[in-house]
Order: structure tokens, then sequence, then C-alpha cells
């Protein structure tokens, strides 16, 4: 997910980010009909590292 500096709450953390990503997505698989097939998240997972 791409941000402008000038547009991005200076205190906002990457998982403020994330959650916003992850609930704009889920509304997009809803609307796209594709929800179940998507099984994304209800709220955003924990980070693993890779």
């Amino acid at each position: 997910m791409y941000s402008a500096k000038n547009q991005v709450d200076p205190a906002s953390t990457a998982e403020d980010r994330m959650t916003v990503l992850n609930d704009v997505s889920r509304a997009l698989a809803q609307e796209a009909g594709c929800a179940s097939e998507a099984k994304l998240p209800a709220k955003l997972p924990a980070p693993t590292s890779g």
C-alpha cells in the first residue's frame, strides 16, 4: 500500500495502514461477490516473521 508522506497521519503505524487495507479488501470482495472465496480475515492477524 503506497501512501504519500503528506497524506498519512505521522502518528499512524504499519498496523493502522494494514487494518485499513484489510477492511477495504473485505468490502471490495463483498461487492464483487467473492468474499467467501477470498477468505479475508475479519480482524488483522498477528504479523508473522518469515
